[in-house]
C-alpha cells in the first residue's frame, strides 16, 4: 500500500521527535500502536464476516442444488420401480399368451424355443418351361420382341451354362 523506505521513516521519526518532544514520544508511539491494532482487528472482523456471508450464500445455493438433486433421485427411483413393474407384468402376459406359464421359471431356452408343431417342408421351385412365359407380354408369348428379348436370346435367370463367347478380335 504505502511504499515507504527507511529514509521516509527516519524523516517522520525526526519530525515527531521535534514536534512531540523526547519525553512524550514513547507514550504517543504506544497509543499509535494500540489504534493501529484496533483498526487491524476491525478490518479482520469485517473480512471474516464477509467471508462468512459469502460461504452462507454458497451453502444456500448448494442446499438448493442438493434439494433438486434429491428430487431427481426420487424421480429416478420411482421411474425404475415403475419400469420394473411394467416389465414383470409384460413378461407374465407374454408367458400367458405363449403358453410358457406351465413350464415354470426353470425352463431352459431350448424348451422355450422348441416348436410345438412340426415345421413344414420347404417348397421346391417349379421347373421353367418354354410355355411358362406364354401368358406374359400381352401377345400370347409367340413374339419374343414383345417381352423385350429377341427370339434367340435367353434371360440370365433361365440361361444354362455353356461356353463363354470371346470378347476380343480373332485374326
Amino acid at each position: 500500500m504505502l511504499d515507504m523506505g527507511w529514509t521516509e521513516i527516519m524523516l517522520i521519526g525526526v519530525v515527531a521527535l521535534i514536534v512531540v518532544g523526547p519525553k512524550d514520544l514513547p507514550r504517543m508511539l504506544r497509543t499509535l500502536g494500540q489504534y493501529t491494532g484496533k483498526i487491524r482487528g476491525m478490518a479482520r472482523d469485517f473480512q471474516r464476516s464477509m467471508n462468512d456471508a459469502a460461504r452462507e450464500a454458497d451453502m444456500a445455493e448448494f442446499k438448493d442444488i442438493k434439494g433438486a438433486l434429491d428430487d431427481v433421485r426420487a424421480i429416478q427411483r420411482d421411474a425404475k420401480s415403475g419400469i420394473g413393474k411394467a416389465l414383470s407384468g409384460a413378461e407374465e402376459a407374454i408367458d400367458r399368451e405363449v403358453g410358457l406359464g406351465d413350464m415354470g421359471g426353470d425352463a431352459s431356452p431350448n424348451e422355450m424355443l422348441a416348436p410345438t408343431q412340426p415345421m413344414p417342408k420347404p417348397v421346391s421351385p417349379l421347373p421353367k418351361t418354354a410355355g411358362a412365359n406364354a401368358g406374359q407380354g400381352g401377345q400370347g408369348g409367340s413374339d419374343g420382341a414383345a417381352s423385350g428379348a429377341s427370339p434367340g436370346s435367353t434371360s440370365a435367370a433361365t440361361s444354362t451354362p455353356g461356353p463363354t463367347p470371346k470378347t476380343g478380335t480373332d485374326p
